[in-house]
């Protein structure tokens, strides 16, 4: 990957183009290619079943994949 490229950079350059605040986005992920996005999101959520460091990092665990826990997370969020 080049440097400077992330998914983090990314995450950065889609809110300038859409007007976004950091605690307008929510991010989410599972591996440590993820963190980046974690830092420019206002809120970060990770699944029960990431690596421990990103579980760590994120701001909410919830359910697993194997559990639809991204799901029902955002069914709770958004009703």
């Amino acid at each position: 990957m080049a440097a400077g490229v992330s998914k983090g950079e990314g995450l950065k350059t889609v809110m300038a183009c859409r007007g976004l605040k950091p605690e307008e986005v929510i991010a989410f992920g599972d591996e440590e290619n993820d963190l980046p996005m974690f830092v420019a999101a206002g809120f970060s959520a990770a699944p029960s079943s990431a690596k421990e460091n990103v579980r760590q990092a994120a701001d909410f665990v919830f359910g697993s994949n194997a559990e639809e826990g991204l799901a029902i997370f955002l069914e709770e969020l958004f009703g």
